[in-house]
């Protein structure tokens, strides 16, 4: 089975789909998948959008090919390139296809062309495409990063910072790195980036006052996204009377979710249900379960 992003574009390049869309904001990260994907399968990329157009997407600073940067023109030349099963990424196709027709017809020309010669065409848009593309293309959704790549891009940003920037000092323990990068999880890539660049920009330091920055950082952004609410959760399971078999199990199980535990075989916990009367203490007891597992709370 496929596990990475790369791997699973890399299946479905093999499987000759004629359309991919790949809606993301981390546009830098879906070429470098699709880089990637190419060079796997010793294929030509090329590359348009509309200031640049069409220009080869493995050389850095290709120079464009003439008279492409309509997206009509760029289609045009996709059409036409020598090797039949060349992949053509096209970014932020979506509204041009929405507004006109002449690149609406092309658009579809082309993907008939690149299915009979077994090319790919790969739209990476940051919004979902109009109808046409939502008929023709079959989807890719990019992953977020998971730990082993959050805690690649936590160190990678601290050298980056320290060495062209201003000098920093780490004073994290292993185990407190840990609770810093599953704090990070759910955020993009980019996000990852900017909330450690937050935390060690006014003090040049990465310590463990920086796990609840992280978090905080979180609650930004995910109050940008106006789907979940960030609850900040001070309450140590001292302040809750009672429950006596919730905080055994609590206590039983507050390393489940780490390294060693998934080491040794252990199952993390699926989940926990609270249910009671209104004002029982369930709200205070899953704030108390943040704080005493240096989780977020969401």
């Amino acid at each position: 089975m496929p596990t990475t992003d790369r791997d699973r574009l890399v299946e479905m390049l093999a499987a000759r789909h004629p359309c991919i869309a790949i809606n993301t904001f981390e546009e830098e990260h879906a070429l470098d998948v699709i880089r990637q994907a190419a060079m796997e399968g010793r294929r030509d990329l090329l590359v348009w959008d509309c200031v640049n157009g069409l220009r080869d997407g493995l050389m850095k600073d290709s120079v464009a090919i003439a008279d492409t940067t309509h997206p009509a023109g760029g289609l045009a030349r996709a059409e036409k390139h020598l090797r039949g099963d060349a992949i053509f990424c096209f970014l932020d196709l979506g509204e041009h296809l929405e507004k006109d027709p002449v690149v609406r017809r092309m658009f579809r020309d082309t993907v008939d062309r690149v299915h009979r010669d077994g090319g790919s065409l790969v739209l990476v848009d940051h919004q979902e495409g109009p109808p046409l593309v939502r008929a023709l293309a079959s989807h890719h959704e990019l992953t977020y990063p998971g730990e082993e790549e959050l805690r690649k891009i936590v160190r990678e940003t601290v050298f980056h910072h320290h060495r062209n920037r201003k000098p920093l000092r780490v004073g994290l323990k292993e185990s407190e790195l840990d609770s810093l990068v599953n704090n990070l999880r759910g955020l993009t890539r980019r996000q990852a980036r900017q909330a450690v660049l937050d935390c060690v920009a006014t003090d040049q330091k990465l310590d463990v006052a920086d796990i609840q920055n992280v978090l905080r950082h979180k609650k930004r952004s995910l109050a940008a996204g106006g789907l979940l609410e960030y609850v900040e959760a001070p309450t140590s399971m001292e302040e809750i009377g009672g429950l006596a078999r919730l905080k055994g199990w609590l206590l039983m199980r507050e390393n489940a979710l780490g390294d060693a535990a998934v080491a040794y075989g252990l199952l993390p916990p699926r989940g926990l249900l609270l249910l009671g009367v209104q004002g029982a203490g369930k709200s205070l007891a899953a704030k108390a379960v943040a704080t005493a597992w240096q989780r977020p709370l969401l």
